[in-house]
């Protein structure tokens, strides 16, 4: 359970077509709205707040009422997990960090433009409701003001579902 627990606060922080390129820098933009993540056969539903600037980012996961989780922050090219009451875990990159804390070895960079409704740079798969981009499926169920407003990223042994409440682009 703790392996699921920690994989769910990392995680908000995977005949081809290649995609236009794309600048490096992402756009600044905040988020906040529930994730969901199963795995493990287990089931974790987490609030977020994501705050994306280039390529910088903290993202703050609450449990039930509120209370925090965990802060996943990104800054001058470190990587840090904070979670209250236990030590800090520093890493150069997210997948660094998520390999660190549960052993998984996922590509945590497309995140950032899979919520903004578009493939990372890279090769791309269509399908049917969605694309494939580093073995994750990517779909969306519903967009508003052409921002995605449900995100379901999902292999075999795993699936995360996004759900924006509010985007201030």
């Amino acid at each position: 359970m703790i392996r699921f627990l920690l994989l769910a606060a990392v995680l908000p922080l995977a005949s081809c077509v290649t995609t236009p390129p794309e600048t490096d820098r992402a756009p600044a933009w905040h988020l906040n709205g529930r994730l969901v993540v199963e795995a493990e056969g287990s089931r974790r539903s987490l609030g977020i707040d994501w705050q994306q600037f280039e390529q910088d980012f903290v993202i703050d996961l609450f449990g039930p009422l509120g209370l925090g989780v965990a802060r996943i922050q990104q800054q001058a090219g470190q990587v840090t997990l904070d979670r209250p009451g236990e030590t800090t875990i520093t890493a150069s990159t997210a997948e660094e960090l998520l390999l660190l804390v549960t052993g998984l070895d996922m590509p945590l960079q497309p995140l950032r433009y899979w919520v903004r409704g578009r493939p990372a740079p890279g090769d791309v798969e269509p399908a049917s409701i969605g694309f494939v981009q580093a073995g994750w499926l990517v779909s969306y169920g519903a967009f508003a003001d052409d921002l995605p407003r449900r995100i379901t990223v999902s292999r075999p042994e795993g699936k995360l579902t996004l759900m924006i409440q509010a985007w201030n682009p």
